[in-house]
């Protein structure tokens, strides 16, 4: 995790590394100005002032967003998930992320 503060941490940016699992990620002062990057080895996904949970295993990256806007970047493309309980999903290195869509029910963190 890297976290870059200004002025005692009211404002900055901060980055964490997921390489296997799941996390959520709730935003304070920090992430509310310049945002939060979870980083997984398929894919990005970037939130500021929203909680998402971003998961990574066998199957791919995955990233729900709960509340806010969450961006998923992966392969050089894009996708924005600015609905709740949409997720994008990234299957392949340096494939596209698939279109933002609603979480299935058998998928949803609980």
């Amino acid at each position: 995790m890297s976290l870059s503060c200004q002025s005692q941490c009211w404002s900055g940016h901060m980055t964490v590394t997921l390489t296997k699992g799941a996390m959520r990620m709730v935003g304070g002062n920090v992430s509310h100005t310049q945002g939060a990057t979870i980083k997984t080895p398929l894919a990005h996904a970037r939130r500021a002032r929203s909680v998402a949970t971003v998961t990574h295993d066998k199957r791919g990256t995955r990233a729900i967003n709960h509340f806010g806007t969450v961006t998923v970047s992966s392969g050089g493309a894009t996708e924005t998930i600015t609905s709740t309980r949409v997720w994008c999903v990234g299957k392949s290195s340096g494939g596209r992320p698939s279109a933002p869509a609603p979480v299935p029910q058998t998928r949803s963190p609980r």
